[in-house]
């Protein structure tokens, strides 16, 4: 088991690690073969979904990462859409093992699709919305695909509030 305090840890070791995109070389953008059989073994990992570029329902499900109606044309090689912290674990794993630059998705809401890379894995975790509110200590631990109206209700609910973005969807 897992526990919040490690699961943080892991995301903000991914998030610094992705900290400056701009400055990847044109050699890290390549692709990197992965074979079939590893990725067979990755789906009997994940609870969650694995898809791979090339395979029939890819393209809907690369569509469906950005919000807004213009797309991107970026292409992750590999989606694994988690529904655990350890099916991150995991990908995190076969992501390292298997030289693949990695990219994280939490809401989606961003105009230039920044979690949408070019090649690699995209991690998303679009179901990790948990809030659990400590209205005594006035501290709440936020899942990172929640929105700001997700938020602000949960905190509304125990008398308490937040300076969230402006926009709800945020």
């Amino acid at each position: 088991m897992l526990s919040r305090r490690r699961f943080t840890l892991l995301l903000s070791s991914l998030f610094a690690s992705l900290a400056a995109p701009w400055s990847i070389s044109t050699q890290a953008l390549k692709r990197s073969p992965i074979s079939t059989d590893a990725i067979a073994g990755l789906k009997s990992k994940i609870s969650g979904e694995v898809i791979v570029e090339g395979q029939e329902d890819y393209e809907s499900w690369r569509r469906n990462m950005a919000w807004q109606f213009r797309k991107t044309s970026r292409r992750p090689q590999l989606m694994v859409q988690a529904k655990s912290s350890q099916d991150v674990v995991t990908a995190v794993k076969f992501a390292n093992e298997n030289s693949l630059k990695l990219s994280v998705r939490t809401g989606g809401h961003s105009w230039v699709h920044s979690s949408i890379r070019e090649g690699g894995m995209l991690v998303d975790l679009r179901h990790f919305k948990d809030i659990q509110i400590d209205s005594n200590n006035h501290t709440a631990v936020v899942g990172p695909a929640n929105t700001s109206r997700e938020l602000a209700n949960a905190l509304q609910k125990e008398g308490l509030a937040f300076p969230v973005a402006h926009c709800s969807t945020v």
